[in-house]
């Protein structure tokens, strides 16, 4: 049987730490919490309606650019957001969460980085990437994703806004829920990283100093209100099966957030479909990524994005690059009923663009 690489061991040895929901819950309570969340949302009308956005939808058109998108790839159909990542900001995206509990905050830089990889190169949206500008020159990699302390705070302080802002403080161990970050993206947008005023800076993306969003007083989240509302989520959907996980990421083209406490393990290469394919195995408290769904020989999988690294998982074949890996769709449907997962839907960015200036 393959074995854990060794940031595979160093995470799983620390599954109560990774960061979905309050590490002092177990698995089930951490659910419980999730759940609460967003049927409190649905009944805020919160969340887009799937049949709805399907029927608006028109599943059989793609631009010249999403057909080579889709032609990068050796499957038979399906959707992965690498290939536009890949064209716009020159490599595939991998991030590391560091030693911080804040997988929801990172899942989702990485998720709203391949949205917007697909709303500029796929939709022709005259948008930046979060935090370019002019002067960065054809750099647009390191300038992909959102600051993660901002929307990663934001949303563990979902209780602390009062509508206009947050007030009081917050002290607790690092985690967070799926739910509460969707509501950060559309209430109180996403901050670039070179948006991020001097007093509060920090190596970036991703640092200790996000613990410090997450945890302390609010006035950087406060102070930083002004420049995040520019850059806003408008929709998310809510995933419940193996077909709304398709239809979401083959015809509206969203990435999902999905936190869950399932753990995953390498099942070994596979000759039939010439891929490293992985199945359930341990436990992580844990939210991830994730970023297509394809099919090979009649067999649909589901493409899991981790925040880890690019150590984390070996390399899968078919074009997929490291930091992710591989499912069947059957064991996806097998997952969601233990998971919450929901979509990054359009964003609004900065327009019109000097990119296409």
């Amino acid at each position: 049987m393959p074995s854990l690489t060794k940031i595979e061991r160093q995470y799983s040895q620390h599954a109560n730490e990774l960061g979905w929901g309050d590490p002092t819950d177990w698995a089930n309570h951490r659910l419980i919490k999730e759940r609460r969340q967003r049927v409190e949302m649905e009944d805020q009308q919160f969340f887009s309606n799937l049949d709805d956005r399907l029927m608006l939808a028109d599943a059989d058109t793609e631009s010249p650019m999403e057909q080579l998108c889709r032609s990068m790839f050796q499957f038979d159909q399906g959707w992965s957001f690498h290939a536009s990542e890949q064209l716009l900001y020159g490599e595939p995206l991998v991030h590391s969460q560091g030693s911080v509990g804040s997988c929801v905050g990172a899942g989702g830089g990485l998720a709203i980085a391949a949205k917007a990889s697909q709303e500029i190169l796929n939709e022709g949206d005259l948008e930046d990437p979060v935090g370019w500008s002019p002067q960065d020159g054809n750099n647009l990699r390191d300038h992909a994703m959102p600051f993660t302390g901002y929307h990663y705070g934001a949303g563990r302080c979902k209780n602390l806004w009062d509508g206009e802002r947050f007030v009081g403080s917050i002290s607790r161990g690092d985690g967070s829920y799926c739910s509460v970050q969707i509501w950060a993206y559309k209430t109180v947008g996403i901050l670039p990283c070179d948006r991020v005023k001097d007093r509060f800076r920090g190596p970036f993306p991703q640092s200790s100093d996000v613990r410090s969003w997450g945890n302390n007083r609010r006035d950087e989240l406060n102070e930083h209100l002004d420049i995040a509302s520019e850059f806003r989520m408008s929709e998310s959907v809510v995933v419940r099966s193996g077909q709304d996980l398709m239809n979401v990421i083959t015809v509206l083209k969203q990435p999902c957030h999905i936190c869950s406490g399932w753990g995953f393990v390498s099942a070994g290469f596979d000759p039939r479909y010439e891929m490293t394919i992985y199945r359930r195995s341990g436990t992580w408290y844990h939210n991830m990524t994730i970023y297509g769904v394809f099919e090979v020989k009649g067999t649909w999988f589901v493409i899991v994005k981790n925040s880890w690294g690019a150590e984390a998982h070996r390399e899968i074949g078919r074009g997929f690059p490291a930091g992710c890996f591989v499912i069947p769709l059957s064991l996806f449907d097998s997952w969601i009923p233990q998971a919450e997962c929901m979509s990054i839907g359009e964003l609004t960015l900065p327009k019109p663009s000097p990119l296409f200036g």
